[in-house]
C-alpha cells in the first residue's frame, strides 16, 4: 500500500526520505549550505523578492503567456510549464532583465550558465609570468 510516508518505484514501494531542516528558516525558504532551498526541487543562491509571483504573472502577460525563446529565427510555441528566467544578474529583479521561458528551454539556458562559472572556476585566475622570466 502506497502511503504519505513511501513512494512507488515500479513494483517496489519504499519509505519516503526526511525532509533534511535548513540551519535558519527564511519566509518562503530554508538556508542550507549557502543556498536558498525554495522548494524541494529548487537550490537558489539569493532569495527571490518579496511579491514575486505578482513579480512573474506581469512578466509572463508582458510576453503573451508564451515561450520567448529564438531558434532558427522562429519563436518557441509552447504556452504551458512556464518559468520566469533572469536574462542576466541573477540579483536583479527589474522587468528588463526577466523573462517567459519553457521549462526545457529554461533548464537549457541555466545549465549552460552553470557549466560557464564551472569551467571559470577550474581555470583559477590568469597566470602571470614568472618574475625571473622577465
Amino acid at each position: 500500500m502506497i502511503g504519505a510516508d513511501t513512494i512507488q518505484f515500479g513494483s517496489t514501494t519504499v519509505p519516503r526520505p526526511r525532509k533534511r531542516l535548513g540551519t535558519r528558516c527564511i519566509p518562503g525558504g530554508v538556508m542550507t549550505s549557502g543556498r536558498w532551498k525554495q522548494d524541494p526541487t529548487s537550490w537558489r543562491t539569493v532569495p527571490r523578492p518579496i511579491g514575486w509571483k505578482k513579480i512573474t504573472e506581469a512578466i509572463k502577460a508582458r510576453d503573451g503567456q508564451r515561450c520567448v525563446w529564438i531558434e532558427n529565427g522562429q519563436r518557441c510555441p509552447t504556452t504551458t510549464g512556464l518559468e520566469v528566467d533572469h536574462i542576466g544578474d541573477p540579483h536583479d529583479d527589474s522587468h528588463e532583465n526577466l523573462r517567459t521561458l519553457c521549462g526545457p528551454h529554461h533548464g537549457s539556458k541555466t545549465g549552460r550558465d552553470a557549466r560557464a562559472v564551472q569551467l571559470a572556476r577550474r581555470a583559477g585566475p590568469p597566470q602571470r609570468p614568472h618574475p625571473g622570466l622577465l
